[in-house]
């Protein structure tokens, strides 16, 4: 359980898999609370699957940008300070890519929402997604920088051999109780913006969150999954309050533990290695003693 100290309008819902075919989770997240400043950071990123280096890539991405927005808050405008931490960003993953030249094309997409006080900016590259939840009604306020054909081909991302931070920076309106949604290709190609704006009006954020994640993991979930969600009242009063959320990767509910074949340990490997024995034992007998297994079946079979 990871603990974070929120404002007193904030309800906070995360959850993320790494999915039933993938092996690793390349998503990465991060919740940046400064109550006392009055400062909020949401962020998703998605490291490039197939390329050497995806889980790095999005966890240096979100370290990065978290580290200049908690250094500089209050210090900047909220697109200008976005815009200095995902230029922290790619400037970490050329570093990483220079010392390693494993790890030359790793990249990641970023998607982040800045909350100060009673004003929001999004910065954004790649085609993870953000989305703006008013009443049930849910509306897309990221472009995904990808082609539709073929499918998940990024156009724009942190790294992969591009210079600099290449995102779109914009601010964002909202009203007390809008609720916020930031979610990896994974999780938004698998569930309907109906479904998506019922469940989140419906449940409190966690609770969504995780049966989001599970609706996704019982349709196959071919990527990895995260959903991370806020709702957002900047006129509450009170004090600041802790709250916990699971850090680890989401336990599906019962009806969603089936898993694919290729994250079952193989037992094939197992069996030819006691076969291998089995026939080395017979041989051995055999070459010392006489014995000959077979001849003893075969006489067994015919008598």
């Amino acid at each position: 359980m990871t603990g974070v100290r929120l404002a007193a309008g904030v309800e906070l819902g995360v959850a993320t898999h790494a999915g039933r075919v993938r092996t690793e989770n390349e998503d990465d997240y991060l919740v940046l609370s400064l109550p006392e400043r009055g400062v909020l950071l949401l962020a998703v990123a998605d490291g490039m699957g197939g390329l050497a280096g995806g889980a790095d890539a999005s966890r240096a991405a979100v370290r990065a940008l978290g580290t200049v927005c908690a250094e500089r808050a209050g210090e900047a405008d909220g697109e200008d300070l976005l815009r200095a931490g995902f230029e922290a960003a790619a400037a970490r993953l050329r570093q990483i890519a220079m010392g390693n030249a494993r790890l030359a094309e790793l990249g990641t997409t970023l998607t982040a929402l800045l909350v100060v006080g009673d004003r929001a900016w999004l910065g954004h590259v790649g085609d993870s997604r953000c989305l703006h939840v008013r009443r049930g009604v849910v509306e897309q306020l990221s472009v995904d920088h990808a082609l539709e054909e073929p499918r998940h081909l990024l156009t724009r991302c942190l790294g992969a051999g591009q210079e600099g931070a290449d995102g779109d920076f914009v601010s964002v309106e909202f009203r007390t109780g809008d609720v916020f949604v930031l979610l990896t290709d994974g999780a938004w190609s698998l569930l309907p913006v109906v479904e998506l704006g019922a469940q989140l009006r419906a449940a409190s954020l966690q609770d969504a969150c995780e049966a989001l994640a599970n609706a996704v993991l019982e349709r196959g979930a071919p990527d990895n999954v995260t959903i991370l969600a806020a709702r957002l009242d900047p006129s509450a009063g009170g004090t600041p309050h802790e709250v916990e959320f699971q850090n680890a990767e989401l336990r599906p509910r019962s009806t969603a533990t089936r898993r694919a074949r290729s994250l079952v340990s193989s037992r094939w490997p197992i069996l030819l290695l006691l076969l291998a024995v089995l026939v080395f034992a017979l041989a051995w007998a055999r070459w010392q003693s006489g014995f000959d297994l077979f001849v003893l079946l075969k006489r067994w079979l015919t008598t």
